[in-house]
């Protein structure tokens, strides 16, 4: 089964999941590296995503909750996280801090990121670690295509 979908070249994930250096990145910097390394790890669809609440990261379970809404009923789902995100998300929470209820992605003064905002964000980024490609889905489709290898289908 081969998907006909734009996905990221491992070459591009390189370079947008390199660590940035962390004593001199800007916080949106960290945050936006991130948010690549997330949805590159979960193929979470971006409204799922800009609802997380740090509550709903646990590091010492290495579990992340999701709550979705399906035909009006809230679903609640848990991922798995692996030890590459689980360090990234370290790294990130140290800088960001905050309370419980708080968005996990925020912008620079704590707020719940929009979509408009967080579409900015990953151009910019992506532009910035010269990956062209910088559409939201990509991430989705390049998940997709690692879980199918995995699994020996693609």
């Amino acid at each position: 089964m081969e998907l006909d979908k734009k996905t990221y070249t491992n070459q591009e994930i390189q370079n947008l999941t390199r660590e940035p250096n962390l004593k001199e990145c800007t916080f949106l910097e960290l945050r936006n590296w991130a948010i690549v390394c997330y949805f590159l790890e979960t193929g979470n669809r971006l409204s799922t995503s800009l609802n997380l609440q740090l509550k709903d990261v646990n590091l010492q379970t290495e579990v992340i909750c999701i709550r979705e809404i399906e035909d009006t009923s809230l679903v609640l789902k848990t991922i798995r996280m692996s030890k590459e995100l689980k360090s990234v998300l370290q790294k990130y929470l140290q800088l960001r801090k905050g309370e419980a209820e708080d968005y996990l992605f925020c912008d620079s003064k704590g707020n719940q990121l929009t979509k408009a905002a967080l579409i900015r964000a990953i151009i910019g980024y992506n532009r910035s670690r010269g990956v062209e490609k910088t559409s939201i889905h990509v991430f989705r489709y390049t998940f997709q295509r690692k879980k199918l290898k995995k699994l020996k289908l693609a």
